[in-house]
């Protein structure tokens, strides 16, 4: 009689029902009950006889532990007798027990051995498990062009595994000619057989429009398909899609629900890719709390979100978690810091806030890194004394600014002109601030323009020259820097670096003045009362006299005094 195993060790195989017309084998089924402890003594009376079905099942019993204690020696005694009366499942079977050490020591050769044999038999996961090991040369020499072989023998008899990885050789070109079209084909035969990564990748192949045409729809219905299985990279990708449709429909009013429609999706695809570790998600989620799109404002989840991302390496989270926690320690109560428990219990700090910008600032984050000079300088990083970073520390301020601005970060590369240029954390050097004033202001940075305007005129660390003064002067005040349009209206007064011209005197003057600069104020004062570049006019003359003295400026103040001109005194701070 046929052999059999069923639920917990006994099952009525094929060959049995194959033996009995189906009345008969309905009324064995009534009678022959599960039973493992039977299952065990049969199997291994005909084991003990040699019966090769009873060796393997046998086998896998102890394999298992079903019916009996697990016992990986004993099994691997039971499945290398079938498999050496040529039991191709036993073949099998050995092979995955040496190659992952299981009752025997391992050994990826003799797995691959026996994998051999089974696959040359036809069996499928044996052809893709051979498939594998020539993949990742293991127990074997590297060849993919064999595993591409092994891989089509088990994807024609459907194995989905195996029909997934062909389809990547074929996309990849690895073993195989590059050919997206058999990619795609393969890759479809998974994916209709519920294959979440293949229907990752088929979903990839439309949006990219690989081997078929373009076709949000179905993009994100293959998407859809690998997410609901909980495939993470699939539940970001929809987030990230519908990020990008937000994107298109956020400045038609008129489409305002589909809109709310779409952050809905965005936030719950991004939430649960976020809850299974994917860290762009986790990021993602923490920029939503932040903005309150597809959901309500939250800060704690935010600072959660952002904390997870961080911890997992994610630079930009790390910078953002040191901006936010910096933020928070900027509040006061009473004039005094506020400082409270945060989740696990940790004291919201500054030492925590350096410690994620030095996190992001060593791996490059320019950021992060001019964050970092500015809390060493400003002496941010005290908290107590036992903090590792309690003490002001310039010469570490110093060296997180270098960083920043040798990788151009114009905020940074104007800061070390400064340090430069005081000996602050390092020697002071006129010539060396005037170069790093000079590249942030190359990129544009309109106090890094005030000051190489300044240097020029002044000659430090620079020859003396009025007309690059006058010309970094002009690139500033054009960007409404107030001090650098009193400074060209300076320079045309007086004719340095321009020829004297009186009207484009007035004309920067008077922008300066406006906004409240007292030299500027000062100076249309005198243009006035001389009547130069306007007709001279003594009310307008008292007039900016005036608000210049009642700002402090003691040239104005000391005409008052002569002209008689009353101004109330500045009050002391």
């Amino acid at each position: 009689m046929a052999f059999a195993r069923g639920k917990y060790g006994v099952e009525y195989t094929p060959a049995f029902q194959a033996s009995v017309p189906e009345k008969d084998f309905h009324e064995v089924k009534k009678v022959i009950k599960p039973n493992a402890a039977e299952a065990l003594k049969w199997y291994r009376t005909a084991a003990e006889q040699g019966h090769v079905e009873a060796q393997y099942r046998l086998g896998e019993i102890y394999k298992d532990g079903r019916g009996v204690a697990k016992d990986d020696t004993e099994a691997v005694r039971w499945i290398r007798k079938a498999a050496e009366q040529g039991h191709v499942d036993a073949q099998y079977r050995l092979g995955e027990m040496y190659k992952d050490g299981r009752g025997v020591t391992k050994d990826d050769t003799e797995a691959a051995r026996w994998i051999r044999k089974a696959a040359e038999k036809g069996q499928v996961d044996a052809q893709y498990r051979l498939g594998e090991m020539y993949n990742g040369g293991r127990g074997v020499s590297m060849a993919h062009v064999e595993a591409v072989k092994w891989f089509n023998k088990a994807a024609e008899q459907g194995l989905v595994q195996a029909q997934y990885k062909l389809g990547l050789m074929y996309r990849d070109g690895v073993g195989v000619a590059n050919n997206v079209e058999d990619a795609e084909k393969w890759f479809r035969k998974a994916a209709e057989q519920g294959y979440a990564d293949a229907q990752y990748c088929l979903g990839e192949m439309y949006h990219d429009g690989r081997g078929v045409s373009k076709d949000d729809a179905e993009v994100v219905k293959w998407y859809c398909a690998a997410a609901e299985q909980g495939h993470v990279e699939a539940q970001f990708k929809l987030g990230a899609l519908y990020e990008a449709r937000t994107k298109t429909f956020r400045l038609c009013k008129y489409l305002s629900g589909k809109l709310k429609g779409y952050y809905a999706e965005m936030f719950k695809w991004f939430r649960m890719a976020a809850e299974q570790g994917h860290v762009e998600a986790q990021y993602r989620l923490a920029e939503m709390y932040h903005d309150g799109r597809g959901v309500k404002k939250d800060s704690k989840e935010m600072i959660e979100w952002l904390r997870k991302a961080a911890e997992q390496g994610c630079v930009e989270a790390q910078f953002r978690l040191g901006e936010e926690l910096m933020e928070e320690n900027g509040k006061s109560l009473g004039g005094k810091r506020l400082l409270y428990s945060y989740l696990s219990g940790s004291m919201k700090s500054d030492a925590e806030a350096v410690r994620w910008f030095r996190n992001a600032a060593e791996q490059g984050h320019v950021g992060a890194q001019c964050k970092l000079g500015w809390m060493y300088s400003e002496e941010r990083c005290k908290i107590h004394a036992s903090d590792p970073c309690a003490l002001r520390d310039i010469a570490e301020a110093a060296k997180w600014v270098r960083r920043a601005a040798e990788q151009g970060f114009a905020n940074a590369q104007y800061k070390l002109g400064l340090m430069y240029r005081d000996g602050q954390g390092v020697v002071k050097d006129e010539i060396e601030s005037a170069r790093w004033f000079c590249k942030a202001a190359e990129q544009g940075l309109a106090l890094a323009q005030l000051f190489m305007g300044r240097r020029y005129r002044d000659g430090r660390g620079v020859a003396h020259n009025d007309t690059e003064a006058v010309k970094w002067f002009r690139k500033a005040a054009a960007q409404g820097n107030v001090q650098a349009q009193y400074n060209v209206g300076f320079m045309y007064h007086v004719g340095r670096g321009v020829a004297q011209d009186y009207t484009e005197a007035i004309k920067w003057y008077r922008k300066a003045a406006e906004q409240g600069n007292a030299q500027a104020q000062n100076g249309l004062g005198i243009l006035y009362e001389e009547g130069r570049g306007v007709v001279r006019n003594e009310a307008k003359a008292i007039k900016w006299y005036r608000k210049a003295a009642e700002q402090g400026n003691e040239a104005a103040k000391k005409v008052c005094v002569r002209k008689g001109i009353a101004y109330t005194s500045p009050l002391k701070s």
